[in-house]
């Protein structure tokens, strides 16, 4: 979170999904002409690199989030920087430009021996986020997952959601946007805050 008192948030999204996810969310963001930073998981990438590309080209920013989505706190620095960069190659080769270097830990979790090899490879900052969304959680409903964010937002709020086939996040961003606005929020990048 950024300590702040004017009403922005960061709306972040993680992982990577099908062309269909991936295409349903950028139109909702586009419809409230909303930018957003995208950590993507590089796995299937290379599956559908245009629809990488596609972010950028809508004026999102693209961000690491590690190729195979491990606890970075099981690997060895070598093996974290190792996954890491096969991300960048491959989000690179895709978007056909650098990513912005901001790196997200899988499961929010990274130890300060991680933290330093990432930094080590050059990235300028860990994206972390204060507002899980839990709209990957089979067990919440679109209301809690709505609630969850609204009860806990304040000004500098990073939140974090997914692209995932089959979870929530399609269904309730809609609510999420609307709530947000309804309060005065207004979206950011990260670098907007990270350059500021």
């Amino acid at each position: 979170q950024q300590p702040m008192t004017e009403k922005e948030v960061a709306l972040t999204f993680d992982d990577w999904a099908s062309e269909a996810v991936v295409l349903e969310v950028l139109d909702i963001l586009d419809r409230y002409d909303i930018q957003s930073t995208f950590y993507l998981k590089s796995q299937k990438i290379q599956d559908n690199p245009n629809l990488a590309r596609l972010l950028t080209e809508r004026g999102h920013e693209v961000a690491n989030h590690t190729h195979s989505h491990p606890d970075t706190t099981t690997l060895t620095p070598e093996e974290l920087q190792e996954d890491v960069y096969h991300a960048h190659k491959i989000i690179t080769e895709a978007i056909q430009e650098q990513p912005a270097l901001y790196f997200r830990p899988p499961f929010g979790r990274i130890d300060d021996e991680g933290s330093n090899a990432i930094a080590a490879m050059g990235y300028e900052a860990i994206g972390m986020y204060d507002i899980s969304s839990y709209d990957w959680n089979e067990e919440y409903t679109e209301q809690e997952v709505i609630d969850r964010v609204m009860t806990n937002v304040k000004p500098g709020s990073v939140i974090v959601m997914h692209i995932l086939d089959d979870i929530h996040t399609p269904s309730v961003l809609d609510d999420v946007i609307e709530s947000l606005q309804s309060e005065g929020y207004e979206f950011v990048l990260t670098s907007d805050w990270l350059n500021g």
